[in-house]
């Protein structure tokens, strides 16, 4: 069945998908048969290049699954089909996002087996080289990425710059293990691209007094001063820091930074930001209360004015009051 008829050459492959997707629709959805059902499909997609029939049903795969009950290695040979098919269709998102879900299907004793690190490396230089990709801290919680250490330690160290690094990192890398990155699948353009922004989101994130000097910038990403403010545009548009320029007094003005990783620095910086609310509040409140207490004062003095009288008007007529 998931060979489409020779009478009908071109339209015989979205009939074979058709097809196959009535079967899936008519049979129960916890059924076992499903699954053999959706990998044949996955196949007529990725044999015709047929990725827009496949693109809208991503989004019910994990549902899919939990209502199949299969075993994880055979979650993990599908999530992988998944991310090979919407690689070869140039969809970033879903390839990265079904490239990791393969990842974390390998338990931790086999971490560094041979296909959890085919697919850990894999993993890594796809977060390296994709644009889109600019948080690649969250990867060092798989025991796979960790076990690259021994495997592939200089990829490890590589991740390692773009997880948390600078872009002094990454030149003192380059220059350590010239060639290496050029020669094991690395695009250099796009990755010192992302150094690059990466090192501002971590400058923009440790300014204690959230201005930054553009000629600070200028220096920390290598770039001539009259290229600061496209930097920080490019920085801004990736939803990694928001804030605003001002050409007047050549600052960054910064609102808000993403933190890369969150360790004890970043904590120590949370416990500074704290102290100086609270500071700011007890001042806040002090104020109100000496407001309070002079309008007290105020009030309490108004009409003890030495025994004096008071006078108001009752029905047009003057009132004294001993």
């Amino acid at each position: 069945m998931s060979t489409p008829p020779p009478t009908s050459p071109h339209n015989g492959p979205a009939l074979v998908i058709s097809i196959l997707s009535t079967i899936f629709n008519v049979l129960p959805s916890n059924s076992p048969a499903r699954y053999p059902v959706y990998r044949t499909t996955l196949k007529v997609v990725a044999a015709h290049n047929l990725y827009d029939a496949l693109a809208p049903q991503l989004k019910n795969v994990d549902k899919w699954i939990s209502e199949w009950l299969i075993a994880e290695e055979e979650v993990r040979e599908l999530y992988l089909e998944i991310a090979n098919i919407a690689e070869e269709a140039s969809d970033e998102e879903q390839f990265y996002k079904f490239l990791v879900k393969a990842l974390q299907k390998f338990p931790e004793e086999e971490a560094s087996a041979p296909q959890a690190r085919e697919l850990a490396v894999r993993l890594v230089k796809a977060a390296i080289n994709l644009p889109s990709r600019l948080d690649l801290e969250e990867l060092s919680a798989f025991p796979t990425i960790q076990a690259l250490q021994d495997s592939d330690p200089e990829l490890f160290q590589l991740y390692d710059v773009f997880a948390g690094g600078q872009l002094e990192d990454y030149i003192e890398f380059n220059d350590e293990h010239e060639g290496w990155t050029n020669g094991n699948g690395i695009n250099h353009t796009i990755a010192y691209r992302k150094i690059r922004l990466l090192t501002l989101t971590s400058l923009a994130a440790s300014c204690p007094d959230r201005e930054l000097p553009y000629i600070n910038i200028s220096r920390r990403l290598h770039v001539p001063a009259e290229e600061v403010e496209l930097w920080v545009i490019d920085v801004i548009r990736a939803g990694l820091v928001e804030g605003k320029l001002s050409q007047l007094n050549q600052t960054f003005l910064i609102h808000r930074a993403e933190s890369r990783t969150f360790g004890k620095p970043e904590w120590e910086q949370v416990a500074d930001r704290l102290d100086v609310w609270k500071h700011s509040l007890s001042s806040i409140l002090q104020v109100v209360r000496s407001a309070k207490e002079q309008q007290k004062e105020q009030g309490s003095g108004g009409g003890s004015g030495g025994g004096g009288m008071e006078t108001g008007r009752r029905g047009g007529r003057p009132i004294t009051v001993e």
